[in-house]
């Protein structure tokens, strides 16, 4: 199976965890796809709590949101491809 098969589904990042979840398209089976690391880094260069929380989830979310943005791409360049 290849990656872009694999992805089909909502992928979200939960903040709770720290990790990026794809939701199967094909039967809701809810999968962790990565982890968001670097709390350490965050809280010891930020120095706020609060500030590295937001960090954190910030980079997450922006992951989440590139794997999405990727897909939908090649998606249409696919779809495009197959068209001409």
């Amino acid at each position: 199976m290849n990656v872009e098969k694999f992805l089909e589904g909502a992928i979200f990042y939960e903040e709770d965890t720290q990790t990026i979840w794809l939701v199967q398209k094909s039967d809701k089976t809810e999968i962790p796809i990565a982890d968001v690391r670097g709390w350490s880094f965050f809280s010891n260069e930020l120095l706020d709590f609060g500030e590295a929380v937001k960090t954190q989830d910030a980079l997450g979310n922006f992951i989440a949101d590139a794997i999405k943005e990727k897909l939908l791409r090649d998606k249409k360049t696919i779809n495009h491809e197959q068209h001409d």
